[in-house]
């Protein structure tokens, strides 16, 4: 309606929009708009995609707006530079996409986690260039969402608490975090095991916490996740997936290595066993572990396992090998 006018900056918050169902696009491109709309009733609002996409210069009190109708807010204030309302009361319960919603927003930082986003299933580009957001959202259901490819992408100063998120159901996080530069918070405790893309994902971010219980044996697409981060964490239960670690007396093979799967395979990861511990009785032939003679002295070797040439110089896994003596 007020797409591209570029000059326009009327009040318009007198207007009856009750039975308005689609706000999409409505003030996109509005460079110069800046008015309050707080008194519009937009109940029955179902698409408000990119309603203020690009009206750089927005920031009118749209605080008590009524939301619970609408299914699509994706884009809705992206690139809307000066927008930075309080929108935590705001109930988003039924809204399915969020993708880009506050993309380049630069400005935006209000807290948000009372929001109900337990039936978001897109959230790609959601604060991407947001770049002065900064707020907790620990208590966000995302269960539902499949897409968090590039969220918080360029997010200067992100560094909110998501250690709790439930993304068993995400298969993209494809450069989630890059140049994230201050993002560090753990999240050893993601399910990740639906995820197939996670490339680029905490490049250029200060990231640094374990993520050995990470279950990545779905990905297909881990190119390039930790360049110019400051990670330096052991992969071990990446890389180092035994079989069976039992060896009958006299064998000399005791089992074959792999990694979780087989993008990180093809990283020709060299295998080798500490000299520490037990280690000067195995070796690495390959991907298999051998024991130097067959014969052993005791029902129990303990070892470490190291694997180099990966996305860190090192990773470890320590290893019980168990003899089988014959009956």
């Amino acid at each position: 309606m007020f797409h591209d006018a570029i000059s326009f900056n009327q009040p318009l918050n007198d207007w009856d929009v009750s039975s308005v169902v689609d706000t999409s696009s409505m003030f996109s491109r509005a460079v110069s708009f800046d008015q309050d709309l707080d008194e519009w009733d937009v109940s029955n609002a179902r698409f408000m995609i990119g309603m203020f996409a690009i009206a750089h210069n927005f920031n009118g009190n749209i605080t008590t707006w009524d939301v619970s109708s609408a299914q699509d807010t994706s884009s809705m204030f992206a690139v809307t530079l000066h927008f930075s309302q309080p929108l935590n009361d705001w109930d988003v319960s039924n809204v399915v996409d969020m993708s880009n919603m506050f993309s380049g927003a630069a400005e935006f930082n209000q807290p948000l986690n009372d929001w109900d986003v337990s039936n978001v299933v897109d959230m790609f580009h959601m604060f991407s260039g947001a770049a002065e957001f900064n707020q907790p959202l620990n208590d966000w259901n995302t269960s539902s969402v499949t897409n968090m490819d590039r969220m918080f992408l360029y997010a200067d100063n992100f560094n909110g608490n998501i250690t709790t998120w439930d993304v068993s159901s995400v298969t993209d996080m494809s450069h989630m975090f890059r140049y994230a530069a201050e993002f560090n918070q753990p999240l050893n405790d993601w399910n990740t095991s639906s995820v197939i893309y996670m490339k680029g994902m905490f490049r250029g971010s200060s990231f640094n916490h374990p993520l050995d219980s990470w279950d990545v044996s779905s990905a297909v697409v881990m190119n390039s996740m930790f360049p110019s981060s400051n990670f330096e964490q052991d992969l071990g239960n990446w890389y180092i997936v035994l079989g069976d670690t039992s060896v009958d007396s006299g064998d000399t093979l005791v089992t074959t290595i792999t990694a979780q799967n087989s993008f990180l395979d093809r990283q020709n990861p060299k295998y080798s066993v500490a000299p520490d511990g037990d280690g000067n009785l195995f070796f690495m032939d390959g991907n298999i572990l051998r024991s130097t003679s067959g014969e052993y002295t005791k029902p129990h070797y303990n070892i470490t396992i190291v694997a180099t040439n990966g996305f860190v110089t090192h990773s470890f896994k320590d290893v019980v090998i168990t003899v089988i003596q014959p009956q």
